[in-house]
């Protein structure tokens, strides 16, 4: 107040003041002390009302009182308690500059229901105003009916108990125009350069139940040591919370920030604009149930703020059954979850239907001061949102996409049950460089330095029964197992299993990232997993996983559930993996090294793929690898993965794929038989069976995949046996042979003749040894002799002139040959007591055994 508005000590009695009232005449009564009880009820003022700077030092009573000019009680002082119940002002209502006192050494001590400033049922055809001013006590406002604008700014209010009383219950408020409910500022602006300006305290709770404001309310500095209520409201435009600022040499500079004590209620509301709260203190709860509203903005977003606003400080979020028509983006946002007095920890979205994305990142957040001075920015690379306790989204609608990029959670992230439309993204530097969202400033300024984006972190992740229509990116999460705020580990390990992914009944519409290369950049991420990646009964269009998720070299049999990557039961369109090279020693690779690592322990079983894609089909040693990971042997598993690479059209390593299944089904077998308690037994039988029946199977036919190597065997034992049938001194004439030489009168022959044996005779009764089933057969006078030895690399042998073997008794035919002497002996290297005929056995025994094996494989593969 200046020296001319003071309060002059001019003492006037309420009848008095009633009296200049009644008449008209408010210079009477401005500027003046009023003792006693003012009663000026049920009546009527036809005239502007004005009591300027007047002290009154009794009760004042207005109650039913219609001020048809409108009523200005600008720099008014009340003592005691001043009612304005069900009064109605035909024009604006203004409380100014004014201080309600009810200071109890005047009058006594006051009863706790008492009501300091009293505006239930006030209805004001105009505007209101209640600026300034100072209540110590309450301020009661049910039912208040504004046609215009609404402001309570720069006020001081004090409730006598804070802890039973609302200091301010403005319930069932109706308001027309807008509602500004923040400090004050000179010349009316929330941005006053060098003006005055006053804070607004709240000692005490906030009830604003049930209110209709049909404009903006600006919740702007306001601090309130208690709770705040809006629960049921409905807003029918935008809600602004946020700090007071005001223009500075630099730019712009925070003032107050709006904070809340307590528990800020939004539940059940119903806001037709949007609601944003930035830079804002909340010490308890966020409530949101049952809201209806347009997109909701907790931390700074597109509000040209300063960096030092800071962000939005919430002890904990609930948005339940709530439909949000747009987004709901938090950057920069802080929920403590430290106190569990006020409400749950964390942020809770349950039930929510959401039109929009969900957003906890703004790539292009920044804010530049362009008037001079300093440049107030802020680092998008490095900021994101925080949450203390856990993050949780279930059995919500989500028809944008989840952004979590740099979000920072002390607990689990839980979207269980869940559905949405867009990607859940955990971008990563490599997968924000390939995204046609990520603006030019960032693609800018991730490849050009080392900095690297701020990964998301959190102690779990749960995406079991979730169903994105689009894809899910992790490349951008590290999964801590140990944080440093132990104080939290007793709720946070309560029923989560930290480090872990767990995502049983996943349905990605597209890919499923959880490793991303960039080619045009050479950067590379993936998500660190120290725990287990449960994907059991995933289905995916795509799936892409790295060794570079999972630490585990070594592991034991208790750990199998503990850590690596769970994938039975999957259905995959495609699942690429892809490995990490590891370069050996030169003489590490004689013995088999590893040069393809994935992911270990690896659970395959009952996996559906229809593409494989471990680039390098012809590396079969990957597909090995591979399928080694897995700890426990699963024939299906290794049928399952044949069968889709063969699909593929890759035969080769289709069949790679079998004989590893079979070498590895083989040493199932010895552990099984040194594990058991008759191993004693059990290890001769097996070692026999595997050296007459495993090892040449899969020596000889590759376990049935290829007969090349049974052929081969069949040619070799067929070209070291063409001596033996070039030698004719190992044959005989057949029983059938002799006997028609006996009945045509011609002498027995001992071995064939030479000029015979110089065609391919020898050749084609080779085919009756190596190709039993076949009777091809040129010669049938000669076969292999039972009674001489083997004889092999025989000389030419001596004959007899003069006669011929073939010649007739009749001489109708004239070819002759020398006859061998029964008397020579023919000159050999090898001349052995074995027979030919037990040789032509053996092979044919031999052959007999081989030969069915290639054709049934020849008859499967032409038929397939």
């Amino acid at each position: 107040m200046t020296e001319s508005t003071l309060v002059s000590n001019e003492i006037i009695d309420a009848d008095m003041f009633v009296a200049a009232l009644k008449r008209g005449d408010m210079a009477a009564i401005e500027h003046k002390r009023v003792r006693g009880a003012v009663q000026f009820r049920g009546e009527s003022v036809t005239f502007p009302m004005r009591a300027l700077y007047t002290c009154f030092e009794g009760e004042v009573d207005f109650t039913g009182t219609k001020f048809e000019g409108g009523a200005d009680f600008s720099g008014c002082t009340f003592s005691k308690t001043v009612a304005f119940r069900n009064v109605r002002v035909v024009g604006d209502f203004i409380l100014d500059d004014v201080d309600v006192l009810d200071i109890p050494s005047l009058w006594g001590k006051r009863l706790l229901d008492a009501v300091s400033l009293d505006l239930n049922g006030l209805q004001v055809e105009g505007s209101f105003v209640l600026d300034r001013t100072t209540v110590h006590g309450t301020v009661l406002a049910k039912g208040l009916q504004v046609e215009q604008n609404a402001s309570i700014r720069g006020c001081e209010i004090n409730s006598s108990d804070p802890t039973n009383l609302n200091a301010v219950t403005l319930d069932n408020a109706r308001i027309g125009g807008d509602f500004d409910f923040s400090c004050w500022g000179q010349h009316g602006s929330y941005f006053c350069k060098n003006g005055a300006y006053r804070e607004s305290l709240i000692r005490g709770d906030v009830s604003a139940t049930n209110i209709r404001v049909k404009g903006t309310v600006n919740i702007i500095g306001l601090q309130v040591l208690g709770d705040f209520s809006c629960w049921g409201s409905v807003f029918e435009s935008t809600v602004f919370i946020a700090p007071f600022m005001k223009h500075a040499d630099d730019g712009l500079s925070v003032v107050a920030h709006t904070a809340v004590s307590g528990t800020l209620n939004f539940a059940a509301a119903k806001i037709s604009g949007h609601l944003k709260i930035e830079s804002t203190r909340v010490d308890g709860l966020l409530s949101l149930y049952s809201l209806e509203s347009g997109t909701i903005v907790l931390g700074i977003f597109e509000y040209p703020s300063p960096a030092e606003a800071g962000p939005c400080i919430l002890g904990g979020i609930t948005l339940s059954n709530a439909r949000i028509h747009g987004d709901v983006r938090m950057p920069l946002l802080v929920v403590t979850g430290a106190d569990h007095t006020k409400g749950a920890p964390g942020l809770f979205i349950n039930g929510a239907d959401i039109e929009g994305d969900i957003l906890f990142w703004r790539s292009t957040l920044q804010y530049t001061n362009n008037a001079g001075g300093s440049n107030h920015s802020i680092d998008f690379l490095s900021e994101g949102a925080y949450v203390g306790g856990h993050l949780e989204i279930c059995q919500s609608n989500i028809r944008g996409e989840c952004d979590f990029v740099n979000v920072t959670v002390a607990g689990a992230i839980r979207l269980n049950d869940s559905r949405i439309a867009g990607d859940i993204a955990f971008r990563s530097r490599t997968t924000l460089l390939a995204s046609y969202k990520t603006p030019k400033m960032v693609r800018d300024r991730l490849p050009k330095n080392d900095t690297k984006l701020r990964r998301a972190t959190a102690a779990n992740l749960d995406l079991t029964m979730v169903r994105c229509d689009n894809d899910i990116d992790l490349t951008g999460l590290d999964l801590i197992s140990e944080r440093p705020d132990a104080e939290y580990a007793n709720e946070l390990l309560d029923g989560v299993k930290v480090g872990c992914v767990v995502a049983r009944g996943l349905q990605a519409q597209g890919e499923v990232e959880l490793f991303a290369i960039n080619d045009e950049f050479n950067v590379t991420d993936s998500v660190n997993i120290p725990g287990a990646a449960d994907f059991r009964y995933l289905k995916a269009f795509r799936f892409v996983i790295s060794h570079n998720s999972f630490d585990a070299e070594t592991f034991k049999e208790c750990d199998i559930d503990r850590i690596g990557l769970r994938l039975t039961s999957a259905e995959l369109g495609e699942l690429r993996i892809e490995a990490r090279r590891v370069e050996h020693k030169r003489w590490q690779h004689l013995f088999g090294g590893r040069t393809e690592r994935f992911p270990r322990p690896l659970h395959l079983q009952d996996l559906s793929v229809r593409a494989w894609d471990i680039r390098n089909y012809e590396q079969t040693d990957k597909f090995q690898a591979l399928l080694s990971c897995d700890p426990m042997f699963r024939r299906d598993t290794y049928v399952r993965s044949e069968q889709s690479v063969r699909n593929a059209g890759h035969e080769s390593e289709a069949n790679a794929i079998y004989r590893a299944a079979q070498r590895r089904a083989r040493r199932q077998v010895w552990r099984d038989a040194w594990r058991s308690k008759w191993w004693f037994f059990r290890l001769p039988l097996e070692s026999l069976r595997g050296i007459f029946l495993h090892l040449p199977f899969a020596l000889l036919l590759g376990y049935g995949t290829t007969p090349l190597r049974l052929l081969l065997v069949i040619g070799v034992v067929w070209g070291l046996m063409m001596p033996l049938y070039y030698t004719r001194e190992n044959f005989e004439p057949s029983l059938a042979y002799r006997e028609v030489r006996a009945a045509e009168g011609l002498a027995p022959l001992k071995i064939p003749p030479a000029v015979i044996w110089q065609d391919a005779t020898p050749f084609f009764i080779s085919l009756r040894y190596h190709i039993p089933i076949i009777g091809l057969v040129a010669r049938d006078e000669w076969e292999l002799a039972e009674e001489s030895g083997l004889h092999l690399f025989c000389k030419t042998s001596p004959h007899l002139r003069g006669s011929s073997d073939l010649q007739d008794v009749d001489e109708k035919s004239n070819r002759d040959a020398p006859l061998q002497s029964e008397a020579s002996k023919p000159d050999c290297r090898l001349n052995s007591s074995l027979t030919p005929k037990d040789v032509g056995i053996l092979i044919s025994l031999l052959n007999w055994a081989l030969w069915p094996l290639v054709l049934t494989f020849s008859i499967r593969k032409m038929l397939r």
